[in-house]
């Protein structure tokens, strides 16, 4: 159908390319688009460089002598509670394993020499009497800077009919209903003493729609929505909306870093920086440049990301298929 229409397209472009003026005004527009996506594109360069590696970092001890981290035994929970603790705030650390509560808590302690507390917390069963017993503690702290970090995400991408409910109810639970909570006990004492910073650790997921991870994209979305929401409503207070792409966690299933997969510690370096300026950060360089994917045309950024779980679930089942045959034939032996 294209091709038949081509000699029509021609016979009605004809009379203006015929036009020298008209050609004139073409190219001129032309160069004038070109010249401003070079121009945009030099900006975000220039802009990303600076705000990544020259931009002086908010002093986020002064916003109160406590900072929370929720998942803070393993990933970028772990390195966000870290670098709090080496800027000299006290940390209280939750997670559901107190044993690596225990571990983490006196790593920060014995390396940074600050007052550290724990609270064995499962956020998939956050009951009200598990609330209330929270609050107690938090309130009794000046809670300068929380991180709400605790998150999961699915084992391999899948189709959405495929997935049980118990898995459904933990991915709203865990990643939705956590932040909401979590930022409801901390952000009264905040307004009141006008400063705070609450840290939302969304994901690019969040960026645009991606199938074979729906939930687990629609949650993350809501904890940006939330984010940018909840900042409008508390100028006075940092809150931020953090969406990296691919980081070395158990979380992503990397093992080794890349040039766009950094290691948690790395992340958290460049990303705190970003807080008291970026209500919604990608956090590091790589990420904000894989970040440009969500403005291609033709929703191909959507088209990309799905074929790429597409193949992964693929690969993923046919590993598990060849597995499953493989323990049988030694079982028949």
């Amino acid at each position: 159908m294209v091709l038949e229409s081509l000699p029509v397209i021609h016979d009605a472009l004809a009379p203006i390319l015929a036009n020298k003026q008209a050609t004139d005004a073409i190219w001129i527009v032309g160069a004038a688009v070109v010249a401003s996506t070079a121009i945009r594109a030099l900006l975000f360069l220039g802009n990303t460089i600076y705000t990544s590696f020259l931009r002086p970092a908010k002093k986020l001890s002064k916003l109160g002598k406590w900072a929370i981290v929720t998942g803070a035994t393993d990933g970028l929970g772990k390195a966000y509670a870290k670098a709090l603790a080496k800027q000299g705030l006290s940390v209280l650390l939750i997670s559901r394993t107190q044993s690596k509560l225990d571990e983490v808590a006196k790593e920060i302690s014995d390396k940074y020499k600050v007052e550290t507390k724990t609270a064995q917390v499962d956020y998939s069963k956050f009951s009200e009497d598990v609330a209330a017993n929270l609050r107690k503690t938090i309130d009794s702290l000046e809670v300068g800077v929380l991180v709400n970090n605790v998150g999961i995400s699915y084992t391999y991408p899948e189709k959405f009919d495929k997935l049980d409910e118990a898995t459904l109810r933990n991915l709203v639970h865990i990643n939705c209903d956590s932040v909401v909570l979590m930022s409801h006990m901390v952000i009264g004492q905040m307004d009141k003493r006008k400063k705070g910073a609450i840290i939302n650790v969304s994901s690019a997921s969040g960026l645009f729609p991606m199938g074979l991870l729906t939930v687990y994209s629609g949650t993350k979305s809501f904890v940006d929505f939330f984010s940018r929401a909840l900042s409008q409503e508390y100028p006075n207070l940092y809150i931020q909306s953090v969406m990296p792409f691919m980081v070395v966690s158990k979380l992503a299933g990397l093992k080794r870093p890349t040039w766009n997969a950094p290691t948690p510690d790395d992340y958290v370096r460049s990303s705190l920086p970003t807080i008291g300026y970026e209500d919604r950060t990608l956090g590091y360089w790589a990420h904000k440049v894989s970040g440009l994917i969500q403005y291609l045309p033709f929703n191909l950024g959507e088209k990309f990301t799905y074929n790429t779980h597409a193949d992964i679930n693929k690969r993923y089942l046919k590993r598990q298929a060849r597995i499953t045959a493989e323990a049988a034939g030694k079982k028949s032996q």
